[in-house]
């Protein structure tokens, strides 16, 4: 298992602690999002017995990982209600309408709970799903967006890159391990 704590673009306005663990076994690749922190002053949607598409999730909390093979790339957007959204990229930012139909059928939620003091989300990628992304090295990054009173939002990522938050630049991708 692979353990990251995600960093904040800037001070967040209360102190959270985001802690990401991954795992690749049998073709799939688990991720466990931890938010530590007041959860209660968050935004978070109780998780739904049937879950849809929904764009925009970015706009309150949020988690998103990046699988990236070439050029290509799959953003996967993952809200606390387990609403979810997924994006194919021919390139930086150059999103594409593939013919592949990009559905739940790429991921699927384990487990999302939270209290007071800490929310957990837990999903796994099908890896099986990325031949739609050509071949080679995978590389993996790993974001969140968490709403915070007042909708104001700070972004958390493996490392930043720039002079905005920017969860597409390549150069925070790290290599997916196995």
């Amino acid at each position: 298992m692979n353990r990251y704590t995600l960093k904040p673009f800037q001070a967040p306005p209360s102190p959270f602690t985001v802690q990401v663990d991954s795992l690749v076994l049998d073709n799939e690749l688990t991720i466990n999002f931890t938010l530590v922190g007041n959860i209660a002053s968050l935004n978070l949607p109780a998780p739904k017995e049937t879950t849809h598409r929904v764009e925009g999730l970015f706009h309150h909390t949020c988690l998103e990982i990046f699988l990236k093979r070439e050029s290509r790339y799959i953003e996967y957007n993952f809200a606390f209600s387990g609403d979810w959204c997924i994006f194919l990229f021919d390139g930086y930012r150059k999103s594409i309408s593939p013919d592949i139909t990009l559905d739940s059928s790429f991921f699927s939620v384990k487990h999302i709970s939270n209290s007071n003091s800490e929310a957990n989300f837990n999903v796994r990628i099908y890896l099986s799903k990325l031949g739609i992304l050509g071949t080679g090295e995978t590389r993996l990054g790993i974001s969140s967006i968490i709403e915070h009173p007042q909708c104001q939002l700070s972004y958390w990522a493996l490392t930043h890159v720039g002079e905005k938050p920017d969860f597409h630049n390549e150069q925070s991708f790290i290599p997916l391990r196995y």
